[in-house]
């Protein structure tokens, strides 16, 4: 148990197995290496590790919350919730129980259930970062913006945000008060490459408001190029180390300092990402050769986070969007990741036009490359990726398909967004069935042809 406090997991995992070698049905045991097993993704064997020893001790409370959270992980969110509210029969001051039953019931989009178990949870515990900062994301999914910023800071003190970032920031944490009148300020993307291009927009606003500072950006290497066209953007980084900051602030914490509401949004009408023409013309080649010097409607398909940045819920499979494909257009794949199923199945697909190397080696392309390829489009359709993002924030028309319960920065029930005028949304009625959406948006491109 010491070892597996301190995170040596695999260390733990081998005494537990020998003291179950000695003795099969030692509880603790069980339920400690189905802990295990958890949190390596075997939620199957979690499961029936867990389970023996419920059978052996149905009132373990503790291996009813982790059986929680095993069914959690298999998606079977009913299941999970009702582990939870077995453990809490046995005792109302659980925690873990509150908090995780939150989670359940916002992943499924029963809110106020959700907000009540982190109010519990926060009751316990004063000060629950992630109770604090997902009851935020429910205030944000609901446009109640100026209730949810201030709780969304709650973030920066999670587990998850002080372990990807075990080091010391450089400067002082800026508050949006201090004067930044000849200082250096560090502003560091925390979040996805979504989260950094929608978010993108405040940082000519900040240079507007504090022209006399130096705005140094840190981002993933993705993004340099592009984040370099931006108004008052100084320099690009990779990581948040160094010397000779002043102050640091998280790009995502800048909506709620300039009190950012749903009536003030700032770029909405009006591109905020740029594209270097140098940019275009070595990708105007590639984009004509592909099309064979046809002139039809220019579409580019995003159709899932591919295989290094899979998107639970979100994305679609390659295999449903054959009648959308048999459509008068020309579509252009703007997947860099691509899944050997979806590789197997492209070359049955000639309407879909995929690049290949160069642009599907994510280690060697940026969003300056995709940029120059949706520049040259008509509109975009994609799921909620990081490109639906770019598309959007470079004034492209862009269609989203959405799940049912989405990420809240695309609010409840809305076929638009108060984020991008270019941009409409298509959802989910029943979670997980894509064919209604996609014969949304077929009807959609029919009658735009």
């Amino acid at each position: 148990m010491a070892l597996h406090r301190k995170g040596r997991l695999r260390e733990a995992a081998r005494i537990y197995q020998k003291i179950l070698q000695a003795q099969s049905n030692e509880v603790n045991s069980l339920h400690l290496l189905g802990a295990i097993r958890l949190a390596e993704g075997d939620s199957e064997a979690a499961r029936a590790l867990i389970g023996r020893a419920l059978e052996l001790k149905p009132d373990y409370t503790e291996a009813h919350v982790n059986m929680g959270s095993v069914y959690r992980a298999l998606g079977r969110p009913r299941e999970a919730l009702a582990s939870y509210d077995t453990a809490l029969t046995m005792r109302a001051d659980l925690l873990d129980a509150h908090y995780n039953r939150g989670v359940v019931l916002q992943e499924i989009g029963e809110l106020d259930a959700a907000l009540s178990s982190y109010r519990i949870a926060c009751s316990l515990r004063a000060n629950h970062a992630e109770a604090l900062s997902n009851s935020a994301l429910i205030f944000l999914i609901r446009g109640d913006l100026a209730a949810g910023w201030p709780l969304y800071e709650w973030r920066l003190a999670t587990p998850q945000f002080l372990a990807a970032h075990p080091q010391k920031l450089p400067g002082s944490r800026w508050s949006g008060n201090e004067s930044l009148v000849g200082k250096r300020i560090l502003v560091f993307c925390e979040q996805g490459l979504g989260d950094a291009l929608q978010f993108a927009r405040y940082l000519p606003l900040l240079a507007e408001r504090e022209p006399q500072a130096q705005i140094i950006v840190s981002a993933r290497p993705a993004l340099h190029r592009i984040f370099l066209r931006l108004h008052g953007v100084s320099a690009v980084i990779d990581g948040v180390q160094g010397g000779g900051f002043d102050f640091h602030c998280a790009l995502l914490s800048l909506p709620g300092m300039f009190g950012t509401t749903l009536e003030d949004i700032p770029s909405v009408q009006t591109p905020y990402l740029s594209v270097d023409q140098q940019w275009v013309a070595s990708w105007r080649k590639s984009v004509d050769e592909a099309l064979a010097g046809e002139r039809r409607p220019r579409v580019g398909l995003m159709w899932s986070g591919g295989q290094v940045t899979p998107i639970k819920g979100r994305s679609i499979p390659l295999a449903m969007l054959g009648e959308l494909l048999a459509l008068p257009v020309d579509f252009i794949s703007l997947q860099k990741e691509i899944s050997p199923d979806d590789a197997a199945l492209l070359p049955t697909l000639p309407k879909l036009r995929h690049f290949g190397a160069p642009f599907s080696d994510v280690q060697q392309t940026d969003f300056a490359d995709t940029a120059a390829i949706i520049s040259q489009l008509d509109w975009v359709i994609s799921v909620d990726t990081s490109v639906a993002h770019l598309a959007a924030a470079l004034g492209k028309e862009t269609w989203i398909p959405l799940p049912k319960v989405s990420d809240w920065r695309w609010l409840e029930g809305r076929s638009d967004s108060p984020w991008y005028s270019q941009v409409r949304l298509f959802r989910q009625t029943t979670a997980g069935d894509w064919a209604p959406v996609l014969r949304e948006i077929r009807a959609g491109i029919t009658a735009r042809l």
